[in-house]
This record gives structure tokens, sequence and C-alpha cells, in this order.
């Protein structure tokens, strides 16, 4: 080893060690002996790694030193570069993982972030060699606290954002995912962010014959994953009155739960109802009811009252044709509901009892619920072939197929007639304009036939459908001939259906239809239409839609139309 050469060497490293010293406060006998070690001051001649409170407050005391290092350093030739420039290299102790951490634990813990940053500004230009940059920050501080220099300086930082998380920072300009809350599980070792539940309804409900079926839907619209339990109550109303109350209890869901309970049996009116939960909140096996939740809705339902018919009749009239009796008599419902009857008649002759005609041997006859309905009885046996002698019935009559109780009555004895060997009655059609005039009749039957008068045949003149997001409308002018006339018109059944696509000849049904009738006569402009509504769902947007107008001619044939749209798209 060439001596001199090695003496040139440690003469370098004294001046070296000199300066560091002097920069540092270090001992300069300690600095020649880090850089004999490995040529750079980074204190790898003490042995084992200092622990992280050490080391920080190592790198605190070169604060003090900090603006001396500096301004030396820029008025030192031999540092910046010179003649017979000195290399002077300090580094840290602290790796990149403690700093990152150092830095996040002054982050989350400053009371007064500024303030302790002018303080590591400095410190972090040292151990970089003055690259900011390098921990994120920037020579703008956005405060009044300035450097010695007068630049400012501002630390950009992750933190957490979120202002009602327990760990909110109000100094960091991104979120790392740091934020906790005490009510539960998240990032950062807390809670997840609190959750306000939103509770409500979907209702289902719906009415058949004289019942009312409560189905709906009762569920947290912001999913917030709380445990319920409890029971509901229904209430039901008619006619804005109390009427009765359902209850389902005991149930526990979270976020969703569906259910339904009926009433059924239900006297005709208006009905409304409303649906409540009522939530059991325990603590130390003490339970008690918490807040109620209402149903928005107050679906309203009709049911019809059951008619009770009142049937009478007047005029009856019993009538001798040759050895047969006829008997007429007109019907009304006082009550307007319409009435299935049944008719027994009884026989006397000269006042003594002959026969009878019982219920389940005469045909039932509808009694309408509006008007006269006339019926006449004949050609029943024990009316038919009689004796010569003065006849009279016993008339009476009962209602079947009703929903009440059915009704009898009795009796009453009808006129007196004679059958005394008089001429035979001839009956049938005694209008000489008829196609079966009978010239031998002598009693008209009701039984003429004439020839069928001028008919028109039905057209469809326009045919239009509209459709939206949930309601579909077909509008159609029909019109019996092709031009002004005063023929006969007819009466024909409209029928407008929606089904789902390609479903008509499966064995799913129809979704829903509507259906009318309108008599037709003459060519005239009289459009008309039918809606379907509230069909659509499970977001299909496409229906096959079916049109058909029924009717039956003057020749008494039926006649149809078929119009259809097939793959329909919604609101198009």
């Amino acid at each position: 080893m060439n001596k001199d050469k090695g003496l040139d060497d440690i003469t370098e490293l004294a001046e070296q060690a000199k300066v560091v010293a002097a920069a540092t406060g270090r001992d300069e006998a300690d600095v020649l002996a880090d850089l004999l070690d490995d040529g750079i001051a980074n204190n790898s001649h003490r042995g084992e790694e200092k622990d992280l409170i050490t080391q920080l407050r190592e790198a605190a005391e070169l604060i003090t030193t900090v603006q001396s290092i500096n301004a030396e350093v820029s008025e030192n030739t031999v540092l910046n570069g010179g003649e017979n420039k000195t290399e002077v290299l300090v580094e840290t102790t602290l790796d990149g993982d403690i700093v990152d951490r150092a830095i996040a634990s002054v982050h989350r813990k400053a009371e007064n972030i500024k303030k302790i940053a002018i303080i590591l500004i400095p410190v972090f230009l040292l151990l970089t060699g003055g690259s900011m940059e390098a921990f994120g920050m920037t020579n703008w501080f956005g405060s009044d606290d300035e450097s010695s220099n007068g630049d400012e300086y501002h630390i950009e930082y992750g933190g957490c954002i979120e202002m009602s998380a327990d760990n909110y920072d109000s100094q960091a300009s991104w979120d790392d995912g740091s934020c906790y809350w005490d009510s539960g599980g998240n990032t950062g070792g807390g809670g997840g962010p609190p959750c306000d539940s939103a509770w409500t309804y979907d209702d289902y409900s719906y009415t058949q014959d004289s019942n009312i079926y409560i189905e709906f839907n009762f569920f947290d619209t912001q999913d917030c994953d709380i445990e319920m339990a409890g029971h509901f109550q229904i209430y039901l109303y008619q006619n804005g009155n109390y009427y009765n109350e359902g209850y389902i209890g005991d149930v526990n869901f979270v976020n969703f739960i569906t259910d339904f309970v009926s009433f059924t049996d239900l006297e005709g009116g208006n009905y409304d109802f409303s649906i409540e939960f009522h939530p059991i909140e325990c603590e130390d096996e003490d339970c008690d009811h918490g807040s109620k939740y209402t149903s928005p809705h107050r679906p309203n339902f009709y049911i019809e009252e059951d008619c009770m018919a009142s049937p009478s009749y007047d005029n009856l009239m019993l009538i001798a044709n040759s050895d047969d009796l006829t008997i007429e008599v007109d019907f009304q419902d006082t009550n307007n509901c319409g009435v299935d009857i049944q008719i027994m008649i009884s026989t006397y002759l000269n006042k003594g009892y002959q026969d009878t005609v019982d219920y389940d041997e005469i045909q039932e006859y509808w009694i309408s619920e509006s008007g006269i309905t006339s019926i006449k009885i004949e050609n029943y046996i024990g009316l038919k072939d009689l004796e010569d002698g003065d006849w009279e019935i016993e008339f009476r009559f009962k209602t079947i197929n009703t929903n009440t109780t059915d009704y009898e009555d009795c009796c009453q004895i009808s006129n007196e007639v004679v059958i005394d060997e008089i001429e035979d009655i001839v009956y049938g059609c005694t209008d000489l304009s008829a196609d079966n005039y009978n010239e031998l009749a002598t009693d008209d039957d009701d039984s003429c036939t004439y020839p069928p008068p001028e008919i028109c045949e039905i057209n469809l003149f326009n045919i239009q459908i509209g459709t939206n997001e949930t309601h579909a409308s077909v509008g159609f002018d029909l019109d019996c001939g092709y031009e002004s006339n005063d023929l006969e018109g007819y009466n024909v059944t409209i029928q407008f259906l929606v089904y789902d696509i390609n479903s008509t000849n499966s064995s799913t049904p129809y979704i829903t239809y509507e259906v009318c009738v309108h008599y037709i006569q003459g060519w005239v402009s009289d459009n008309n239409y039918l809606t379907l509504t509230d069909f659509v769902s499970n977001n299909t947007t496409h229906y096959d839609f079916y049109w058909y107008a029924i009717w039956t001619d003057g020749y008494g044939e039926q006649q149809m139309m078929e119009q259809k749209w097939l793959n329909r798209e919604m609101n198009s």
C-alpha cells in the first residue's frame, strides 16, 4: 500500500469529518470513525439499528443545525463543486418504511400540522438532499407561518375525509381508506359508516267476491342489515268506521319481509285499511314497543251488497183451450235483483182436487231484475186432455239459487174456466204477409216468420294502437255498410287482450283484458277506445296484443274480426 496515498485518504476523510461534525453537532472523532467504516456518514459503525424513538429523537436534533448547514453548503466552494471538491454524503438511519410510518403518525396525531410541517421540512431537506417532492411536499403552505428564507411550505397527504367518521381529518387532501366508526366493521380497524334505515311498504292487496286479501312487502330502502322483530297490526275500516283488525305476530327479519292477512265474508260497503309494524326492543330481558311504522297506502275496495230478491206476481189468468188449460201470469222483482223461480200447480174440477204439476215438472223461469216478466205455462201433463167441467187451479212458486234462503209463496186460486166440448183451437201464424201463414189457424201463436230484412256488413274503417311505459290503448271505428244507410245494425262485442310474447297458444293465460259492447249502425264516424293499464312487470318491454270484434249477423251467423300486434314494444 502506498503510505502517501493512505495518508492522503485519511487526511481527506478527516476534513470531511470536520465539516460534517460542524454541520451536525456530532463529535468529530465519531464522524471520522463513521466515514472510515464505509465512506458514508450513516452511523454504520455503531452496530445494531436503533429503535424508532431513538432515531426520531436524533433526527430532531438535526433541526437546530439545518439552516446553518444549508448556508455553509451554499457558501463553501469545496462542497459546491469548486476546485479540490470534497463530497459530503449525509444519510439518515431511518429506512423507507420507518419514515413512512413516522410521517403517517405525525399526520394523524398533530394538533397543529402546519407548525410541525415547518419543523419537519428542513429535516426532510437534509435527509433527501433537498428533494421535498419525494415526500409529496410543495413550497406552498397557505398560512402565515414562513421559513427563514420567506418560502411557504404545504404538505399534501392522505387521511379520512368522511366527516361522519370518528377519525375525520380536516387537513387531509384525499381519502386513504382509514376511516372508522364505532358502530361496525370497516377499513381502518373501526366500524362501517352509519346507515339510516328508511322503512316503507309495497301493497299488493286485492278483493275477490266478498273477501279482501291484504298482501304487502315491508322493507328498508337503505339495506342497513338491521334485524327487526315485532308484529304487524292491520286495521280494516268500513265506510270510514273501524270494522275489524288482523294480527301477524312474532316476525323476525333483516331488510325485507313479505306477509299477508285476509278478511272474508264481508258485508257490502266501501272498505279501506292501514298496516302498522310494531317493533319489539329488548334490553336485559326487558322488552317494550318501539316506534311504529305505518303504511302510506290506504287502498279502497268495494264489496257489493247481497241483493235480497223480492218477487211477486199479478194478473194470474187461467185460459181453457179446447181440452187443455193454459196459465198466464206477470212477475216482477220489487228489489230489482233478478231471481230464478219454479212453479207448482194443483188443478181442481168442480171444486174437487184432481192433480198436481210439481216444481220439478215445470221449467225454471228467470225473473228479470227490472220490469215485468210475463210467463205462459201450458202443454204439461195434468193440464192437457181434461174432461168437461168447471176448472180452476191453485198457484204457488218458490225462489231458487239465491244468496239467501229460498222463499216459497203459497197459494192463490185462479179464475174458473169451463171445458165443454168446445171446438179445438188451432194455433199457427195468422199473418198473411208471413212466409208461414196458416190459413187453418184460429189463434196466432207468434210463430210467423218473415223474409229477412236487408242487412249491412260490419267493416273496420280504422284502428290504431298506442303504448307508453305502463298502458296500451286501442282506438277503432266500426261501421255498418260502406256508405250512409238506414239499415239495422248489430251489437258488437269488442275485446282487447295482452299476452306475454308467444304465449297465446300455450297454457299461459292472458295478462289482462278489457271488453265492451257497441251497437254499430250505419256509416258514421264514431271512434271508440279500450285501454289496458298497469300490466307491465319484471322490466319486460315487449308484448303481444290482440283485438277482436264479434257479432251475430242478420242470418244468425256469428262473425269475427281479429287484429294483432305481436312483439310490440312499449312506449312506441
